[in-house]
């Protein structure tokens, strides 16, 4: 795998040198120059990125992302928006970078360059407490309706696996939640590290499905990335590095347990 790895950095490389000068962006050269790295995120998703009790933003991601503006000794700068906005503001050339843990996914890879994997979350499904079914055919039938977010990696798994259920998507995490909670939806696919917070505060209405042994069923996995501008071939090269080297360090494992582990545990809350 690691041969394997070396082999497509090399080859990005090739690739890079292979264009004229004046056809590479320079995009490390420009966010060098301004001093500045701005950096496209949604704080609304604890424990990934949110704002603390003093409107800081805070989290994995701005962790991690903070780490690169130090190495490039630059300043990071958080811009904030809405999810759905985060790529368009990446094209549009208002931010330099997104790092609010997008999916890579062939449709989003046609748009955006990314980068290697920064954290994995189980996907699962938050459904009524008094819910007695332990498998997803159960409730992958017509007269059921499963909600999800708008625009998610999740809204796309429940389209594909539940062929007959009603699937809705909604613009807002926590409407879809609530949907499930008030009876007006069966179940919502979500992100762990999001159901487990809700369901533990609302314990008396909703539950993660489980299977007949009263283990979570896991519908899926997903992995965040950042992403960056098809153009900036600089920068995306020296990000995939960066997370490498961060990897193989250990860094990126311990921030995830840190953050995102003792989260789903229940050891922090935010």
């Amino acid at each position: 795998m690691k041969k394997l790895f070396s082999i497509l950095v090399l080859l990005s490389v090739v690739v890079v040198l292979s264009f004229p000068a004046n056809g590479i962006s320079g995009a490390l050269e420009d966010i060098k120059k301004s001093g500045e790295l701005r950096i496209g995120v949604a704080l609304e998703y604890p424990p990934v990125q949110f704002r603390d009790k003093n409107g800081n933003p805070t989290g994995f991601d701005v962790d991690v992302a903070t780490m690169v503006a130090k190495d490039l000794n630059v300043k990071p700068v958080f811009v904030d928006m809405k999810w759905d906005a985060l790529i368009p503001a990446l094209l549009s050339g208002k931010v330099d970078i997104l790092w609010a843990g997008h999916t890579n996914t062939p449709e989003r890879a046609l748009a955006v360059n990314f980068s290697p994997r920064l954290e994995k979350t189980d996907v699962v499904l938050i459904v009524q407490k008094k819910n007695n079914l332990t498998s997803l055919k159960a409730i992958d039938t017509p007269d059921r309706t499963i909600t999800c977010l708008l625009g998610s990696t999740s809204e796309k798994a429940a389209k594909m696996i539940f062929q007959k259920a009603k699937v809705r998507s909604l613009p807002d995490q926590q409407a879809a939640f609530m949907e499930v909670e008030s009876g007006r939806a069966d179940a919502c696919l979500t992100d762990m590290y999001m159901a487990s917070p809700y369901t533990r505060k609302h314990a008396e209405t909703t539950k993660i499905m489980t299977d007949d042994r009263g283990a979570a069923i896991v519908v899926s996995q997903e992995y965040g990335h950042a992403a960056m501008r098809k153009q900036d071939l600089d920068l995306w090269i020296w990000v995939i590095n960066w997370v490498d080297y961060y990897r193989a360090a250990g860094t990126l494992d311990a921030l995830e347990d840190k953050w995102i582990g003792a989260f789903i545990r229940g050891e922090k809350n935010y």
